[in-house]
Formats: C-alpha cells, structure tokens, sequence
C-alpha cells in the first residue's frame, strides 16, 4: 500500500539537492573560518615567543658587565686560594691547634 505524498517528487529532489549544497557550503566557510583561526594563532604565539626572546637578549653593555663581573670572581677565588696556600707554607708543620 502506497501512502498518498504531500510533494511532488521533482520538487522533493530539488529541495534535497538545495539543502545539501547549503551544509556543503556551511561546511566550507566553517573549515575555511576554522584553518585561518589556526594560523593566526600559530602566527601570534610564534611572534610572542620571538619578541620575548628579542627582548631577553642582554645589551652588549649588560654582556660586558656580566663578564667584567665573572673576572672578579674568579679572580676574587684565585687570590683566596693563593693566600691560603701562602697560610699553610707559612705555618709550622707538626704544630696541633689548641682545642
């Protein structure tokens, strides 16, 4: 038994074919809106990351300052060490120290 239809069958196909090229279309502009929003974030968190290390990066009067300061201590160590050598040359050998 054939139930009676409320649409004609050219017009049912045409509404199909209308709504499926609507969800392609849908679907396109939602992946194209999806992969630019992507990118824009890679773009900004790559730029991010490059302006912060730009900026972390010491001025070559900060580098030298830096290096100035890391003579002075190893040069502060050496002549630490050389007065406790010219200490223990200089202390009698044998001697115990009083407790």
């Amino acid at each position: 038994m054939e139930f009676p239809r409320l649409i004609e069958q050219g017009t049912q196909h045409y509404l199909q074919h209308t709504l499926s090229v609507c969800h392609e279309n849908r679907v396109r502009i939602y992946s194209i809106a999806l992969n630019v929003t992507v990118f824009l974030l890679f773009v900004s968190i790559v730029s991010a990351a490059l302006y912060i290390c730009y900026k972390r990066k010491p001025t070559p009067y900060e580098a030298n300052q830096k290096m100035l300061r890391d003579q002075e201590i190893i040069l502060s160590k050496i002549r630490y060490y050389q007065a406790e050598q010219k200490n223990l040359m200089m202390s009698p050998i044998g001697t115990v120290p009083c407790m």
